[in-house]
């Protein structure tokens, strides 16, 4: 087996099969390609995707077949690519690391390992060059190397066995208080939401707030809670002709959606337009979680 070329083209993999022409020296997934890497003391870079995503066809157009990016992969990694659906462990054990360390999921899902398996970084879609208020990638690269070659011996396992939540006592209200303050510090007080980039739907936060509100009459909470879910429904992440929601949109104003519908963003916004209509009294949310319940009777009944 050669390293210093890309050997998708003998994949059986149609995912992979679409990077085999790209010039980034990919590898498959194998023993020979972990052994290489401990040998030779080279970090691995692992990109994980799937034939119908988007992002993952957006990366693969834009980086992967950049010239500059690829010398910098090939120079400093052995560059694997993984089909999630042909390995779903290595994509289920590369996913918790990269919701564990960044609180978001979400292909591509790229990860910087080291030789000995210990992952370093994670990251999802990420552009050429500044953008979305996010670094280029080469910036990316570049500081993932330096901190192997400085900081290796701090690198720590990663174990999926061990629980990486921390035990919560839900009878110190002090903890709720204080995460009250860190979610309205990265909440967009312009278009709702969290953060400045993609706006995904925050369904597990609503939870939380809405569960909060009822116990404190928070007025930040209710202002987080009715800014954002009055975002979600009247712009462009609902679809106002079918009903339900799409994955997220592309934008902070939460205008330009990315055409895709999730199962689970149905459920979780169901629940959270339910619970919110019983909260605020407010028919907007009682119609949106009915027409969530047509979108699913008419686009997931089999």
């Amino acid at each position: 087996m050669k390293f210093n070329e890309n050997n998708l083209s003998s994949s059986d993999s149609p995912y992979l099969l679409q990077h085999k022409k790209q010039p980034v020296w990919w590898q498959e997934w194998k023993k020979e390609v972990l052994d290489y890497s401990q040998k030779t003391d080279k970090p691995l870079f692992v990109s994980v995707g799937y034939s119908t995503c988007h992002w993952c066809h957006v990366m693969a157009r834009e980086a992967f077949s950049h010239p500059e990016i690829a010398d910098l992969i090939n120079k400093y990694f052995v560059a694997v690519k993984v089909d999630r659906e042909q390995r779903p462990d290595i994509d289920q054990y590369l996913m918790k690391f990269l919701t564990a360390s960044t609180g978001r999921g979400g292909w591509p899902l790229n990860v910087f390992l080291t030789p000995d398996l210990k992952p370093i970084y994670a990251l999802s879609y990420c552009p050429v060059q500044p953008k979305f208020g996010m670094p280029g990638f080469s910036e990316i690269i570049l500081k993932v190397v330096e901190f192997f070659n400085n900081h290796r011996n701090q690198i720590s396992d990663f174990n999926l066995s061990k629980s990486h939540d921390h035990e919560i006592n839900f009878n110190n209200l002090s903890f709720f208080d204080h995460l009250t303050d860190q979610f309205y510090n990265y909440f967009d007080q312009n278009y709702g939401g969290f953060g400045s980039g993609h706006k995904f739907p925050p369904h597990s936060t609503l939870l939380f707030l809405l569960f909060w509100s009822e116990l404190t009459s928070d007025q930040r909470v209710d202002e987080m809670i009715i800014k954002t879910l009055d975002a979600i429904i009247y712009r462009g992440l609902h679809d106002h002709l079918q009903g339900g929601f799409f994955r997220y949109c592309t934008d902070p104003q939460w205008t330009i959606p990315h055409f895709e519908k999730m199962l689970y963003d149905q459920a979780m916004l169901l629940w959270v337009n339910s619970i919110a209509y019983i909260r605020y009294k407010n028919h907007n949310y009682l119609d949106a979680a009915i027409k969530t319940v047509s979108c699913l009777d008419q686009s997931f009944k089999k």
